[in-house]
């Protein structure tokens, strides 16, 4: 019979930041969670909550500069980390930077004002926890991003260029939101994965800032749209003297009067649309391919191949920190907020996730419509614990709906679709 513990993992709250960016959409769960802890009796055994990183959106934050960040973000969501506070009382809160909120350890006085809070800030990259023997890895995830890699943990001059993308797309795209037809562009970080973000633009541009006159009228032609590239290729037919169907579908049009004549003008009109890009497919395509290779250079964009390439990035970390020490069980990151739980032989590669709203792109079943992104949220924890006897790993989902809502007709247009479902991860593992 070993020791009872037990170690709860978050990561990637991101709270703090500008405008919109202010609003922590999942603060009444998150302070649920947190009173749950403090309500149940520890007396038993060893219990442990572990943030891996980016508790803090520091890098979201340009309204308040320096060690400015961290006093008002602990006064502004005071009640988060009174909460925080009264968790602390019944299990011990260690908290460890990511690359969000690294400059946290330049600070000074950073480790006391957290202190008060009961969360223990703790300077390394990585912790090292013992379940029955074995030893559990714990880091934020962003040492294995080009992206993101932070030399220098706490100097507020490091600077990857991830810090740029943030602080002059999120931290702005928070600032201004609330100017547009709807309060969309405050989204840009919920985006999965960030390669979709030019195709999320379009498709928030069309469906929420377009203004609407414009919209109702484009609808019609889209809807058509297919039904024209099959008028397109039985007018080649036709000059062949290949199509039989040509007067069909004239004399159907015909019998619908003047509904009929509009819809004849609507195909009509989306007929030459389409002659007209077809002949400048060629060119564009040729542009498209070059710029999309110079993108693809700069990481901005990957496809599946480079997406793999990337999530492999995090795996062989993994098997690196396996390798030097063979008495690690499990390697446990967050940072990429994509939840996993993965088997690697008799190891075990965890990611935590987050706790922000995501949004994943679902094709529309209408072509040309834009692709709509789909919101739902991923509140989670994992739990890592060994009752005396067997350990065991615990996946939690806190069900919430989701913050974003989607229009008539952004609904309309996936409802034939697969939505993205949960994460298939089992609720108990048993570690054997």
């Amino acid at each position: 019979m070993g020791e009872k513990k037990k170690y709860y993992i978050i990561s990637d709250l991101h709270i703090g930041g500008d405008g919109e960016l202010e609003d922590v959409t999942f603060k009444s769960e998150l302070i649920s969670f947190l009173n749950s802890l403090s309500e149940t009796d520890r007396s038993d055994e060893v219990v442990e909550l572990i943030i891996a990183g980016d508790l803090f959106g520091f890098w979201e934050l340009s309204t308040v500069e320096g060690p400015g960040q961290l006093s008002f973000v602990l006064d502004r969501y005071a009640d988060v980390f009174e909460a925080f506070r009264k968790a602390g009382e019944s299990v011990r809160i260690t908290y460890i930077v990511g690359n969000h909120d690294h400059t946290v350890l330049g600070y000074p006085g950073s480790k006391e004002k957290l202190g008060e809070y009961n969360i223990f800030l703790d300077e390394n990259q990585h912790l090292i926890r013992e379940i029955a023997g074995e030893k559990i890895w714990i880091e934020h995830g962003h040492q294995h991003d080009k992206f993101n890699e932070i030399d220098e943990p706490g100097s507020e001059l490091c600077r990857p260029a991830g810090f740029y993308i943030t602080r002059y797309l999120l931290s702005l795209a928070g600032l201004i939101s609330r100017m547009g037809r709807k309060n969309w562009l405050v989204n840009v970080r919920c985006v999965q994965p960030l390669n979709a973000l030019p195709r999320w633009m379009f498709s928030s541009y069309f469906y929420l800032e377009m203004h609407p006159i414009l919209r109702l009228a484009i609808v019609p032609f889209l809807f058509f749209f297919a039904v024209s590239i099959v008028l397109f290729v039985m007018g080649i037919l036709d000059i062949f003297g290949l199509n039989t169907v040509q007067y069909l579908y004239e004399d159907t049009l015909k019998s619908f009067g003047v509904v009929g004549d509009v819809v004849d003008t609507i195909i009509g009109i989306d007929v030459l649309m389409l002659i007209i890009f077809v002949v400048v497919s060629i060119p564009l395509f040729i542009v498209f391919r070059d710029i999309k290779s110079a993108l693809k250079r700069y990481g901005l964009v990957y496809e599946k191949k480079e997406k793999a390439e990337k999530e492999q990035a995090y795996l062989e970390g993994a098997r690196k920190v396996f390798e030097n020490d063979g008495s690690i069980r499990f390697f446990i990151f967050g940072h990429t907020h994509n939840p996993f739980l993965l088997k690697d032989g008799d190891r075990y590669v965890i990611n935590t996730g987050t706790w922000l709203e995501r949004l994943e792109r679902v094709k529309s079943f209408i072509w040309p419509f834009p692709s709509i992104f789909y919101p739902r949220y991923d509140l989670n924890y994992f739990v890592i614990a060994h009752d005396g006897k067997d350990t065991v790993v615990e996946y939690h989902r806190i069900d919430k709906a989701p913050s974003t809502k989607l229009t008539l007709l952004q609904r309309f247009l996936i409802s034939l679709r697969k939505k993205p479902s949960t994460i298939g991860i089992p609720s108990r593992t048993k570690i054997q």
